[in-house]
This record gives C-alpha cells, structure tokens and sequence, in this order.
C-alpha cells in the first residue's frame, strides 16, 4: 500500500550537523566582539557529535555570559535540534583551559 523510501524516513544527519553550525555561526556573529576570529568545527566521535567553537579571547566572556547563561543557552540549542533528528551532540569550547 503506502510504502515509504527509506531516505524519506532517515532524517539526513549530515544536514541537520551543517544547519546546526550555521546556527550556531548566526547567533554568534551577532554576540561577539570579533566574530570574524570566530570558528565552529564539527568532529564526529564513536556515538556523539562535537561542535567545538572556537573564540577571540576578548570574546570568551560574551560567549559564556553571565553565571554561563549564554554558553547554556546555545548547548540547549544543540541538544533539541539534534535529538529531535536522532543524533547525540555536544557543545564545546576549543581548549577552554586556555582562558583561565
């Protein structure tokens, strides 16, 4: 009767991984001092996807924002339209360490 194509039914991960990086570029394009020192990098590990962003280290306030607000706010972003898609991803700051 009604069958459906597979690729019909399988969200393409691969698509919502690129929208959810261009997202995350908007929002902080928007935010930062110096968006354009500004970076998001996907890396895929064994089960979890990794959008690392990468920022001036003028900015590293604004991304994390007031008691770590902003830096939540995003990481929930991330987490409903990739668990919405089926895939498991976290937000991260490349070598965070590096501003303390």
């Amino acid at each position: 009767m009604g069958e459906k194509n597979i690729s019909e039914v399988v969200p393409d991960v691969e698509f919502f991984k690129k929208k959810i990086q261009a997202i995350l570029i908007n929002i902080l394009q928007c935010m930062l001092k110096y968006p354009e020192k500004m970076s998001v990098e996907i890396e895929q590990g064994e089960r979890t996807t990794l959008f690392i962003v990468d920022v001036d280290k003028v900015d590293f306030g604004r991304l994390v924002g007031s008691r770590g607000k902003n830096i939540e706010s995003l990481r929930t972003i991330v987490q409903s339209i990739s668990g919405s898609q089926g895939f498991r991803a976290i937000l991260q700051i490349k070598d965070e360490e590096r501003f303390f």
